[in-house]
């Protein structure tokens, strides 16, 4: 069966996602943001800038580097997409 290609993107993010989720344990939680600068995040995507990817110091790149906050991301992010 051919995947069309919003198909595709799910299923590549949801593949992202699950590696982000077991590649990045952080279990004394070192470095991690505020729980409000999460949720910002989550319920501002828009506010993420491509530079915040790289820069080491910024809340998004730990975010995707710490499979406990990528975790709360999504939990917030999809709990924001049921209340819209």
């Amino acid at each position: 069966m051919i995947e069309s290609p919003e198909e595709k993107y799910r299923r590549l993010q949801d593949e992202v996602q699950r590696a982000i989720l077991r590649g990045y344990p952080n279990p004394h939680r070192q470095g991690c943001p505020d729980d409000a600068v999460v949720r910002d995040l989550a319920m501002n995507p828009e506010k993420i800038q491509a530079e915040d990817e790289t820069n080491e110091k910024s809340a998004w790149n730990h975010v995707t580097h710490c499979s406990p906050c990528y975790a709360r991301f999504l939990e917030l992010r999809a709990a924001g997409r049921r209340g819209r």
